[in-house]
């Protein structure tokens, strides 16, 4: 059982703001504050793939030991989320 927890609070925003400066980046309520409609605002999810998982082992001589699963990951993170 695979569990990667990261979280964010905050949102992109891909909105122009009619040369009103205001950060893209801020949690979806201020966003909205100022007038940022949802469908311009990028919550991207983190995503997790095993790309192998073989069942764990004790092995023996002709096989070694399979002691951590997923034994290879492809993580796909979130930009700028530290």
């Amino acid at each position: 059982m695979m569990h990667i927890t990261v979280t964010s609070p905050f949102v992109y925003a891909t909105q122009d703001f009619n040369g009103i400066q205001h950060s893209r980046c801020d949690k979806p309520e201020v966003l909205l504050r100022h007038n940022c409609t949802s469908e311009f605002v990028a919550n991207p999810e983190h995503e997790v793939t095993s790309l192998r998982n073989d069942t764990m082992t004790d092995g023996d001589t002709n096989t070694p030991a399979i002691q951590l699963s997923p034994q290879q990951i492809k993580l796909r993170l979130r930009p700028s989320n530290y």
